[in-house]
């Protein structure tokens, strides 16, 4: 299989037959197994495990991944790391599950899900650090409020535009 974007997958065990996600900078072998492939252009890719076991490779280097763990190609490296891995697979069951993420992350993932431009007037506010969870049929409108009550942000929708500014009141 050839991703961009995120795919879940979860692959029965075939022996003699190898199960392999290809996108443009790593390849992930499998054996049976769920997992996470997140290939969005321009951000760095990841691999994360849920059950079972993956082995990921970059071209240059190969790890093997034990439930749990996450492998994230940044730069030239591959960074390993432990998560909880229903954060990344929240989508699937039709929920955003963010945990101690940095703002900018979180609206670029709500900019991409509701089809809308991103817009931060102030670059210190993209650092701001959120937890939260929303399902995916919420009115961005009703999302954006929430931020808004939550957060030193404020938060304007024009058209499919999103502006995000620092909040001066608080």
């Amino acid at each position: 299989v050839t991703l961009t974007g995120e795919g879940f997958f979860d692959v029965k065990k075939a022996d003699g037959k190898p199960f392999i996600v290809n996108s443009e900078k790593m390849n992930v072998r499998v054996l049976g197994t769920q997992f996470n492939v997140r290939v969005y252009p321009g951000e760095s890719q990841h691999t994360t495990l849920v059950k079972g076991a993956v082995e990921v490779k970059d071209g240059k280097r190969a790890v093997q991944l034990i439930p749990g763990q996450q492998v994230s190609l940044e730069k030239d490296s591959m960074v390993v790391r432990e998560v909880d891995p229903m954060d990344y697979v929240a989508w699937r069951y039709g929920e955003f599950n963010f945990r101690q993420c940095r703002l900018v992350e979180l609206f670029e993932e709500l900019a991409r899900w509701y089809d809308l431009n991103l817009f931060f007037v102030n670059p210190e506010v993209k650092e701001y650090v959120f937890t939260a969870s929303f399902k995916r049929s919420t009115p961005v409108d009703e999302v954006i409020s929430i931020l808004e009550k939550t957060k030193n942000i404020k938060v304007e929708l024009k058209g499919k535009t999103l502006k995000v500014t620092k909040n001066c009141r608080n």
